[in-house]
Order: C-alpha cells, then sequence, then structure tokens
C-alpha cells in the first residue's frame, strides 16, 4: 500500500491477545490483521473463509456497526473507514488488488 504512494500513518499489527474482534486464530476467524487510522486487513486461511467474512461485513451495511468499504482479494478483506469518498476507497482498492496474496 505504502509501494502505491497511500499513506497508511501508524499501523497496528494485532496478535491474538490483543485481537479487539477475538478472532485472531481462531476457528473461522482471521491469521492476520494489521490496522492504521483509516483502515485496516484481515487475511483469512482460505477464500471460503474471507468470502463469509465479507458477507457478513456487507450484512452490516446501512447500520450503525456497517463501517464503510469491504473489499475481498484472494484470502484478504480490505476495511476502510465510512469516512473516505469513494474516488478515495476506489485508490486503496485498486492497490489492495494488485498487492493482495
Amino acid at each position: 500500500m505504502r509501494a502505491a504512494g497511500l499513506k497508511l500513518g501508524q499501523v497496528t499489527v494485532w496478535t491474538a491477545s490483543t485481537d479487539p474482534n477475538h478472532l485472531l486464530g481462531r476457528p473461522g476467524g482471521y491469521t492476520s490483521k494489521v490496522e492504521w487510522s483509516k483502515g485496516g486487513i484481515e487475511v483469512y486461511p482460505d477464500v471460503a473463509g474471507a468470502a463469509r467474512r465479507l458477507r457478513y461485513l456487507k450484512g452490516l451495511a446501512g447500520t450503525v456497526l456497517g463501517d464503510g468499504y469491504d473489499y475481498l482479494a484472494g484470502t484478504a478483506i480490505l476495511r476502510l473507514a465510512r469516512d473516505m469518498t469513494p474516488s478515495q476507497a476506489r485508490m486503496w482498492r485498486v492497490a489492495f488488488e494488485r498487492a493482495a496474496p
């Protein structure tokens, strides 16, 4: 993402003991997670797991829990803050899809 010229700021790499969602390393959860001020990436053990999580996140759209833009590429999900404009989110999505596993 930085190689694409996007500004991440400080990045937090979560561990199983610090993950606020308690999904890291657990059955059905992600295998790694990073966050920065306006987004983050969750990586799943397989495409099916990532697709399941994306469906769940999309189901939150329009609710107080819906948090913005969510994009799937391979086994990873890019999550972006709702205060980004559509054109900003599109720039992040393009960079993510180029870099995704």
